[in-house]
């Protein structure tokens, strides 16, 4: 089983299932499924030597906030069908400040292009309380605070 729990802005998740011949002879194996908006699996059909394995990219793009779940079958030699149980979870991003305080940062006054250094009282704590983790990136824009109105877009 392939389990996900990722936050569905960020793009996905990833694995790679890994597919190796035990036996004494070749086998040969075919996956019967077309990937879909939240589920690819790149598994063309493969014909396997004894003792070699190959790798197959399972990626995980939830497009809601809901509990996802699919059956691969594989089917080996034409012959039996091995049945993979892929699921994952989409879920909210929820990022807050570690101290609500901190709601507002004024950096004071600076010269075009002039930067300011993190100081006391010039930065802020955040964190992510979510059921996954998730990466996240801030930006901060200079237009986005212009005399104390926020422009529309920001």
């Amino acid at each position: 089983m392939a389990d996900f729990r990722t936050d569905d802005r960020f793009g996905g998740a990833q694995t790679v299932l890994i597919v190796s011949n035990e036996d004494t002879t070749d086998i040969s194996f075919d996956l019967s499924w077309e990937s879909t908006a939240w589920l690819e699996v790149d598994a063309p059909p493969t014909v396997l030597a004894p003792g070699e394995s190959t790798s197959i990219p399972v990626s995980f793009m939830p497009r809601e906030v809901t509990t996802y779940k699919a059956e691969l079958l594989f089917e080996v030699n034409g012959l039996s069908r091995i049945p993979v149980t892929v699921s994952g979870e989409g879920t909210k991003l929820r990022l807050e400040l570690s101290n609500p305080a901190h709601a507002h940062l004024n950096f004071g006054q600076l010269r075009l292009g002039q930067e300011v250094s993190e100081a006391p009282g010039r930065s802020c704590a955040v964190f992510d309380p979510s059921s996954s983790a998730a990466r996240h990136r801030l930006e901060a824009h200079a237009s986005c605070a212009f005399r104390g109105r926020t422009p529309r877009g920001c």
